[in-house]
């Protein structure tokens, strides 16, 4: 064989190698996903925060975040490239500082570096304080209205409501058996003024009253009287 001919005969050999491997593009990890989200807030209350990756090779991607305060969420579902996705998170203990941070992976396991640190605060909410117990009459007649008062404080100063608990305790001869069935009217009302209820039988009857949850939820046990 001529110089020539084994010269071209490596070309075209060499051609059809090139031919046959597939083309390979690298893949690259998404970009660190921005937070968005509250950075102040309250103990044991869920906040929601959203981050969105966009990855080169057009992937679909996960998400996990870092809470700062020693945990981190489990990995996302796998969602479409550049879509948004949310994770919720409840602090159990105030701090001045959380430190939160995100990162996203493709399902080649590609990762993207952590993102700067998104600062939370979250701050302790103690809740209202038992009410006293509710004032007005002990004593009435079947089938008229009565009015019952109460009043608290809130440690925080936050703004206070209240629920009242009507308990109407009526016997019921069924089969032989006595029963009790416990009977409620619930009653949301604003501090320093009276909710009124009426019962339909006789027999004596228990009041209570909670302090609900204010704007951060703290809530109180109840306070009964007789």
């Amino acid at each position: 064989m001529s110089r020539s001919n084994a010269r071209l005969l490596f070309v075209l050999s060499a051609a059809l190698a090139v031919v046959a491997v597939p083309s390979c593009r690298r893949n690259l990890p998404p970009d660190a996903p921005p937070i968005s989200g509250p950075q102040l807030g309250y103990v044991n209350i869920d906040y929601t925060y959203s981050m969105t990756s966009t990855d080169p090779n057009g992937d679909s991607v996960s998400y996990q975040m870092d809470w700062g305060d020693g945990t981190t969420s489990a990995w996302s579902s796998f969602v479409a490239n550049a879509a948004t996705v949310t994770l919720t998170k409840s602090w159990s203990t105030a701090r001045n500082h959380f430190s939160v941070k995100a990162r996203a992976k493709d399902r080649r396991e590609a990762t993207s570096s952590w993102t700067p640190e998104y600062p939370v605060i979250i701050m302790p909410n103690a809740p209202p304080d038992t009410p006293a117990a509710p004032s007005g009459p002990n004593s009435g007649y079947v089938g008229r209205y009565y009015s019952f008062y109460v009043s608290t404080s809130d440690p925080d100063g936050d703004s206070v409501s209240y629920q009242f608990n009507w308990a109407e305790v009526r016997t019921t001869q069924r089969h032989g058996a006595t029963l009790f069935p416990a009977v409620t009217a619930t009653w949301i009302l604003s501090p320093g003024r009276p909710r009124a209820c009426i019962w339909s039988r006789h027999g004596p009857r228990t009041q209570r009253a909670l302090p609900l949850p204010g704007r951060h939820h703290a809530r109180r046990s109840w306070r009964w009287t007789e």
